[in-house]
This record gives C-alpha cells, sequence and structure tokens, in this order.
C-alpha cells in the first residue's frame, strides 16, 4: 500500500480577497482557508472595519464550542454579558466562551482582528438588548491579555525565538494552545532542525516581518506578513531562516502534543 503524502496548505497575503457578508455591514472578512484544511474542525478568518463605528451594533451570540480574537491593529469598544464593556487595542487577546452575549460598541476605521472559531459551522443568534446584563454568572468566564500583559520567553527547540502565551490553554481547558512567536536576538539563518508534532490540528499566522519554512518533500517557501499555513499532524518540517523582526501567532489543537525530532 502506497502511503499518502502529507501536504500543508499556504495561503499568501494576495490570494485571499476580503468579502462583505454576514450580519455586520461594518465589518468585511477575509477566509484563511483553515476551515478546509482541518475538515472543519476550526475555522480563522480575519475581520476588517470597513468603516469607523460610532454606534453600538446588534446583540449577538454565537453557538459554538470555542472563540479566540486576537487585536492585529487599530481600537474597538466592546460589551460583554457578565463583563461589561472592555477596550481594546493592538495585540490584545481574548477568549469569548459559547452563548456569550456581546456587540461592538465602537471601532476605529483602520480596526483589523484575527478571529478563530471551534468548530467550522456553527450559528450566530441576535439577542434582545433587554436580555443583556453586565452582571450575568456565566458558566464559563470572558478572559483577556493585553499586549503589556503577555511577556515573551525562550523555549523549546529553537532558543532563536520566544514565545508569548495568550492565556488560552486554561480558558479552553487544554483544548487550544495559542502563542505569538518572534525573532530572538536578530535575523535567524540555518539548517533548521526537521521535527514533526503529533496533534490534531496547527497552522501559523505571519503578523509581520518573513520566516522560510521548508515541508517535506517541498522546496523551501517564504511566508511574510499576511500568510497562514496550516499544518497536519506528523508533517516534517524545519524552520529555515527568519528576519529580525519576525512574528507570527501559532495555534495548536490540543494545548498539549508531542514533538519529535526527526
Amino acid at each position: 500500500m502506497t502511503a499518502v503524502r502529507l501536504q500543508a496548505m499556504v495561503q499568501h497575503a494576495d490570494e485571499s480577497l476580503f468579502e462583505n457578508r454576514g450580519l455586520r455591514d461594518y465589518f468585511s472578512y477575509r477566509d484563511l482557508g483553515v476551515a478546509d484544511a482541518s475538515d472543519g474542525r476550526i475555522v480563522a478568518q480575519i475581520n476588517r472595519a470597513n468603516y469607523q463605528l460610532t454606534e453600538e451594533g446588534e446583540l449577538h451570540h454565537h453557538v459554538l464550542t470555542h472563540q479566540i480574537n486576537l487585536v492585529l491593529q487599530g481600537t474597538a469598544v466592546m460589551k460583554f454579558e457578565g463583563t461589561g464593556e472592555v477596550h481594546l487595542a493592538t495585540g490584545t487577546c481574548f477568549y469569548m466562551p459559547p452563548n456569550i452575549k456581546h456587540t461592538f460598541v465602537s471601532c476605529s476605521d483602520d480596526f483589523i482582528t484575527m478571529e478563530i472559531c471551534t468548530p467550522a459551522d456553527f450559528g450566530t443568534v441576535e439577542d434582545d438588548p433587554a436580555t443583556y446584563s453586565p452582571s450575568t454568572r456565566l458558566p464559563q468566564a470572558f478572559s483577556m491579555q493585553t499586549a503589556e500583559q503577555g511577556d515573551f520567553a525562550v523555549q523549546g527547540l529553537r532558543t532563536y525565538l520566544s514565545y508569548r502565551d495568550l492565556g488560552i490553554v486554561d480558558a479552553t481547558g487544554g483544548a487550544i494552545l495559542a502563542h505569538i512567536i518572534r525573532a530572538e536576538g536578530g535575523a535567524y539563518a540555518g539548517s533548521g532542525e526537521w521535527h514533526f508534532h503529533v496533534l490534531n490540528d496547527q497552522f501559523v499566522y505571519v503578523l509581520q516581518g518573513w520566516a522560510e519554512v521548508q515541508f517535506e518533500g517541498e522546496k523551501p517557501i517564504r511566508v511574510d506578513a499576511g500568510t497562514c499555513f496550516y499544518q497536519p499532524s506528523e508533517i516534517r518540517h524545519a524552520f529555515l531562516a527568519c528576519s529580525a523582526d519576525f512574528q507570527a501567532l501559532e495555534v495548536c489543537l490540543p494545548a498539549e502534543f508531542e514533538t519529535v525530532t526527526a
């Protein structure tokens, strides 16, 4: 029997357009291709403001398992059931538990956020504003980490990279790991350590700078800001180089998994 060759999904910034869709006309959306690559287990998209929002949006909630947002640019104010109004800025990551009622109060015209949800196919329900309360006790709490609250630390196989944990492991009960990776000590160029991970899903979105990666059986590829790539479980790969300003968001399911150098 011939073994099936594992293949990564790579979507560069110019390979997917923003579209106006969904319930809110003040946002357009860029799908990152993760839903198809993961067989519907997870979806990731970039949400971009179409204009400065100055009037409160429609109260709603999502019927799903987990939802994570990372603010990539700009500022916004949202309100969440059980929490009240929250001010968001670049680098803020927040976790929204299932069914939490929420809406945007305002956002800047340059506001951009990444949204990650499991599963990929979920429902959205519009809510009566009269049912909203900032003091409601929820079964699972809203959580947030600002850029100033997150610390970078060198860990794992590569000392030329450092990691900022976004606090998602505890919020999801170990279902999801999300952290920001950045270059440590300047630009890197080396042979790379060939390795693979034993997990369910893993994807990376480049926030700034560039990196060069290679997947088994493929030529090295350069991934620039705005590129997203999905790695199936156990695909061998190597990190070959990166710019001094390289930063990327990495998301893994589950949070604990095995890494094998091979």
